[in-house]
C-alpha cells in the first residue's frame, strides 16, 4: 500500500533545509506517496510577504498544514499538535534540528517510525544551561526513539554516533541540487551588466544566511587584509537573517557586519544583497566562490558554484566532495584559518 509520509520543517523557508525538504517531498510525490508537509509560521519580507517553499511544495501536490508551535517546540504541546496534524501517516521525518526531537516525540505518540533528515552538524543555543539542556533533551529522543538518521556528510554521523546513536540507525544521503544549461558567455555579460560590474573587476560572491555559522564575519575580516580590494575586486554577500528563535541574534550579526565593513572602508567593495531569487545568475557574474562556514552539513552552495564551473573556497568543517580536485574546484581551507582565506582570495 501507498504509504502517507509526514514531513516537518519550523521555519518553512528558503534555506537549504527547506530546499532539501522540496526535493524529498516532490521525489515521494512522484512514487505516488501521499506527502503532508507540518510547518511553522514561514518568514516573511519587509512588505509582509511570505518567503518560503509552501507555494512550491503546493503546486507539487503537497499536502501543507500550520503548527504555529513549531517556531518554539516546547513539550509536550509541540509533539500533541503536531501528533494530530500527522494521524493520517505511516512515517514521520523531521528537518529542522528545532523540530526533529518534536517529530521523534510525535511518532512515538503515533505508534510509526520516526526518520531524522539531519542536513548540519547540531549547535544549541540559549544562555547559562539552556545549550546542555537542549543537547541533552536531543540526544535523548536521537537515541531511543528513531527509526534512521539520514545525514548529509560523514562530519554530521560522526555526531550522531557521538550522540550514542547506533551505527545501523544512521546512514549518508549527501544532498543534491538539479543541474541547469552552463551559462554562456552572453548570459555572464549580461549578469554583470545587471550589477553593474565592470569587464576588469574580480567578482568574489558568498551565498548563505548572515549567521555566525557561516563565517561571513571571517570573510571580512579576510577581505580587509587581502589585496583583491585594492585590485579593484568587488565581494558580494548575498543572503538575509534568520528567523525563528534565533531572529534576534541573526539581526544583531548583520549589523555588526555591516558596522564592521564600514569601519574598515570597505562600503565600495562589500554589498550586502539580502535575499535573492536569482543565485544562478550571480554565479554566471562571478569569478570566484567564497565560503568560509565554521560549520556545515553538505553546503548546496558550494555544489551550485561548482556547478557554475566557478573555483570555490571552501572551508573543511563538512570535508569535501566526492572527485573534489583542488587545481580544478578550488582550495578546501582548514575552517577558521584567516592566513590560508587570506592567500586563497589573494590568489584569485
Amino acid at each position: 500500500p501507498v504509504a502517507t509520509v509526514a514531513l516537518t520543517i519550523a521555519v518553512p523557508d528558503q534555506t537549504g533545509a527547506a530546499r532539501m525538504l522540496v526535493n524529498y517531498a516532490t521525489a515521494l510525490r512522484k512514487r505516488d506517496h501521499e506527502v503532508v508537509v507540518i510547518h511553522g509560521p514561514p518568514p516573511r519580507d519587509a512588505d509582509g510577504r511570505p518567503q518560503s517553499v509552501l507555494g512550491e511544495l503546493r503546486a507539487a501536490a503537497v499536502a501543507t498544514r500550520p503548527v504555529d508551535r513549531l517556531r518554539r517546540p516546547v513539550p509536550p504541546v509541540a509533539e500533541r499538535q503536531v501528533a494530530r496534524a500527522a494521524a493520517d501517516a505511516q512515517v514521520i521525518v523531521g528537518f529542522n534540528q528545532r523540530d526533529r526531537a518534536t517529530a521523534a516525540r510525535a511518532g512515538a505518540r503515533l505508534g510509526i517510525p520516526a526518520v531524522l533528515a539531519v542536513g548540519n552538524q547540531h549547535n544549541f543555543w540559549g544562555p547559562g544551561p539552556v545549550p546542555t539542556l537542549k543537547r541533552w533533551f536531543y540526544r535523548r529522543a536521537a537515541t531511543r526513539g528513531v527509526a534512521l538518521s539520514v545525514c548529509t556528510s560523514a562530519e554530521v554521523e560522526r555526531e550522531l554516533l557521538d550522540m550514542g546513536l547506533p551505527p545501523d540507525r544512521c546512514v549518508v544521503v549527501r544532498n543534491g541540487i538539479e543541474l541547469a544549461p552552463p551559462a554562456t558567455t552572453a548570459d555572464r555579460a549580461r549578469a554583470r551588466r545587471g550589477l553593474g560590474i565592470g569587464d576588469d573587476e574580480r567578482l568574489f560572491v558568498n551565498v548563505g544566511r548572515l549567521d555566525v555559522q557561516k563565517g561571513q564575519d571571517l570573510l571580512v575580516e579576510a577581505w580587509a587584509e587581502a589585496e583583491a580590494d585594492r585590485r579593484g575586486g568587488r565581494l558580494l554577500l548575498i543572503g538575509g537573517t534568520s528567523e525563528g528563535a534565533q531572529a534576534a541574534a541573526s539581526q544583531a550579526y548583520r549589523d555588526r557586519l555591516v558596522e564592521r565593513i564600514a569601519h574598515l572602508d570597505l562600503d565600495a567593495s562589500i554589498e550586502l544583497l539580502g535575499w535573492r531569487d536569482d543565485v544562478a545568475d550571480l554565479l554566471a557574474a562571478a569569478d570566484v566562490y567564497i565560503h568560509p562556514a565554521r560549520w556545515e552539513g553538505w553546503p548546496l552552495a558550494v555544489l551550485e558554484a561548482m556547478a557554475a564551473a566557478r573555483p570555490a573556497i571552501m572551508s573543511d568543517c563538512a570535508g569535501a566532495p566526492d572527485g573534489h580536485d583542488p587545481t580544478r574546484h578550488g582550495p578546501v581551507l582548514p575552517t577558521g584559518d584567516h592566513r590560508a582565506l587570506v592567500g586563497a582570495i589573494d590568489h584569485y
